[in-house]
């Protein structure tokens, strides 16, 4: 059976998928799968909501534990961000630096 995994953050009440969660037979992870999404992007739509929810409350959970959550918390009232992430953030990065900005 897939288990997915979620991205949350709590403090702006936000979420996305990260996909299937893939795992060893010992059910150690070792990534995430996204059907039609390539694995860089999903790399970077993940790295950008981790920089844009720093110093908050974020948590990575699985089907299982994002149910349980459900019983306390709203989490059918976060928004989903999935086509809000950027996969093109490097190249701000990459300007960033060029133009000394501090990063």
């Amino acid at each position: 059976m897939a288990v997915l995994g979620h991205l949350i953050c709590r403090t702006c009440r936000e979420k996305t998928c990260l996909g299937k969660w893939l795992r060893h037979e010992d059910n150690t992870g070792f990534g995430f799968w996204r059907g039609a999404t390539e694995y860089e992007d999903l790399g970077l739509k993940t790295l950008n909501f981790l920089a844009r929810h720093t110093n908050h409350d974020i948590l990575l959970i699985s089907d299982g534990e994002y149910d349980r959550l459900s019983f306390t918390e709203p989490l059918h009232e976060y928004r989903s961000i999935e086509e809000e992430l950027r996969t093109d953030w490097p190249n701000d990065a990459k300007r960033a630096e060029e133009d000394g900005m501090r990063m």
